[in-house]
């Protein structure tokens, strides 16, 4: 079996895991019944991943990759700095669509395993510093534009900012109903508008 495509079925599988996770918990991708389900075999599924541990990280870097993707084709802050590219680049942390819905669900349901895995507190701890560098130097950037305020202090507001996304997350998949994609975004903005807005006095 070629690297390519070694790579492309462990992808596959990847993907199908996170799905499933989604939509039936972490007790849905045993390597058996992700066999059944994928056509693979349990052995080359064991071949991929060598340890429940390193699966369960595989999937949770799989996701890490697939959302800087998704970010990186945005070309965020690339050209002029606007409020609005903010506000896409925040999104990016809700689940606004099904894609990110099943992978914010993978990824809150592998980091209930932190006390049990060392390898998955350690890399849920370095996605979510990799998290707040990322939201203070998007801060920064609209405190140089006069488009946020000068006085924020960024570390503090990057934390409050983020709790606020993830829990915003969580309360749509308790009350889906409620927090719908648009009552998400909506609140998102009230957010931003209310707190972060440079005013003149």
């Amino acid at each position: 079996m070629g690297n390519k495509e070694s790579y492309t079925k462990k992808q596959e599988i990847l993907q199908l895991s996170i799905n499933l996770i989604g939509k039936e918990g972490l007790s849905s991708v045993s390597f058996r019944k992700l066999a059944n389900a994928s056509g693979y075999t349990v052995g080359s599924i064991q071949n991929f991943f060598k340890s429940q541990e390193n699966f369960y990280v595989e999937i949770m870097e799989y996701i890490e990759f697939c959302a800087i993707h998704r970010a990186e084709k945005l070309e965020l802050f690339q050209h002029d700095i606007s409020l609005e590219d903010f506000i896409i680049y925040s999104e990016q942390l809700l689940p606004l669509d099904n894609i990110r819905k099943m992978e914010l669900m993978a990824w809150t349901a592998l980091v209930g395993l932190s006390n049990v895995y060392p390898k998955i507190q350690q890399k849920s701890q370095d996605l979510l510093l990799k998290n707040y560098d990322s939201m203070e130097k998007a801060i920064d950037l609209m405190k140089v534009v006069n488009i946020f305020a000068a006085s924020l202090d960024t570390p503090t507001f990057s934390s409050i900012y983020y709790s606020f996304l993830e829990g915003l997350s969580q309360h749509s998949f308790v009350m889906p109903q409620k927090y719908t994609y648009s009552h998400m975004k909506e609140l998102n903005q009230f957010f931003i508008t209310e707190n972060f807005l440079a005013r003149n006095e």
